[in-house]
């Protein structure tokens, strides 16, 4: 009977674990701090910007940004994918920029789609290190057939 008890106890411990894992794992991450939101809201709005990211027109993140110095957008990406663990890969073409190549499980070239980013609904032409984003926008990143 002692044992039994020990085994559900055991159990229950490592469920609990599991929750509280996952719980926290939910919470939008401060990419600079590793803080979760409710730390966000501390922070000057001067402070924040959006990402959206598209893996397809069913799956769509979207994703508080906090920092405290500017960055361009490929520390911002960086950061942010690290942040929730998914796979990340680019290429450096030195004076050309950096090319983000996979975000998660998506890759260019996959279905002859590529991943491109639009801040506020427009598409800069500057590449993803060479582009500052400023407090207040919204960075989408879309896995997409490529326009060009």
């Amino acid at each position: 009977m002692k044992k039994t008890i020990t085994y559900i106890i055991f159990l229950i411990l490592i469920l609990a674990v599991a929750y509280l894992w996952q719980a926290n794992r939910d919470n939008t991450i401060d990419n600079n701090t590793g803080e979760t939101e409710t730390a966000l809201h501390d922070i000057p709005e001067e402070y924040k910007l959006m990402i959206n990211i598209e893996f397809s027109d069913q799956d769509v993140r979207e994703l508080p940004y906090a920092y405290m110095e500017e960055q361009n957008l490929f520390d911002i990406t960086q950061n942010t994918v690290e942040a929730y663990q998914w796979a990340f890969d680019y290429e450096d073409y030195g004076e050309m920029g950096i090319l983000i190549k996979q975000i998660g499980d998506n890759t260019n070239g996959q279905d002859n789609k590529y991943w491109q980013y639009e801040v506020n609904d427009k598409s800069p032409m500057l590449s993803v290190d060479n582009f500052i984003p400023q407090a207040g926008d919204v960075i989408t990143w879309k896995f997409q057939e490529s326009e060009f």
